[in-house]
């Protein structure tokens, strides 16, 4: 039994298009939407984004590949599927902030259907607005400038989670960690040092940055060159986190949290969600 009722079945582009429609509309049905709720309705489905992660939702609800689905069509009990799947991929990404989305799609109320049932109307005509990139495959990599937004963002959200720690090392090692935390991190205007930062870890040259792409491994070994910048200026009281940092990069395992964190910043960056606060100075 059909649980969406639609005169013809969708496109992949005109399901997608169905899917980030549905998403923006929901937002008036949330209760004070948090940040990621608004970046995930508004930002990741403004349908500039997501078309790999669309491929793949879609995928899991018809189980027709990538490559037949230019071609195919589905029902709207599939493109809800695939609009589920897509939610929850990105709620797994955000750490469950996505719950109540998930949760409100999943209780398919009288509202949601009603929402989703405007915008499979809709899709045939939205469609011609979304620029769909079949090409696009989900993006690994950060440029130099997204990679400064990540450190900055990423040493911010950490300080509240060591900072007591930090402070069993006395009040000399505390304050400097506290200067690096909540003045080099929150003002960044550490451009310059940024760039040597990423010279050190990647050996890519200052002009050459402008167009360097960097991968986890790459960005992260740039964290801890830019913390032994610092280090170096506060007479090696940064220790404790130059160590934090190595051992998560050589124990992962034992430092999930701190890796999710790292992981829903990047999407965020990646989706537009956080965006660059890095200038170029010549």
């Amino acid at each position: 039994m059909e649980r969406f009722y639609c005169t013809h079945d969708l496109s992949a582009v005109e399901g997608f298009t169905a899917c980030t429609g549905f998403f923006s509309a929901l937002v008036p049905q949330l209760t004070s939407p948090n940040d990621i709720e608004r970046c995930f309705c508004v930002t990741i489905c403004d349908g500039k984004h997501a078309f790999a992660e669309w491929s793949d939702a879609l995928f899991q609800a018809s189980s027709v590949d990538k490559g037949k689905q230019r071609t195919a069509h589905f029902t709207a009990d599939q493109i809800y599927e695939a609009t589920l799947t897509f939610c929850r991929y990105y709620n797994q990404i955000f750490s469950s902030e996505l719950d109540r989305v998930v949760s409100l799609c999943q209780s398919e109320t009288s509202v949601v259907r009603e929402l989703f049932k405007r915008m499979l109307e809709k899709a045939p005509v939205r469609k011609i607005a979304i620029s769909f990139d079949w090409q696009q495959e989900k993006s690994n990599t950060l440029s130099v400038e997204q990679t400064y937004t990540l450190c900055l963002s990423f040493f911010l959200d950490l300080w509240p989670q060591i900072s007591e720690k930090v402070g069993t090392f006395g009040e000399s090692i505390f304050d400097a960690h506290d200067l690096f935390f909540m003045n080099i991190c929150l003002h960044g205007d550490t451009f310059e040092e940024w760039n040597e930062a990423v010279f050190r870890a990647t050996n890519i040259a200052k002009e050459a940055q402008k167009k360097a792409h960097l991968n986890d491994e790459e960005a992260f070994s740039c964290l801890i060159e830019f913390c032994r910048i610092f280090d170096k200026q506060y007479h090696g009281r940064l220790e404790y986190m130059i160590n934090f940092l190595k051992a998560m990069d050589k124990n992962p395992a034992d430092f999930q949290r701190e890796w999710t964190l790292f992981c829903k910043l990047k999407t965020q960056i990646i989706t537009g969600c956080l965006y660059s606060r890095f200038k170029w100075i010549d």
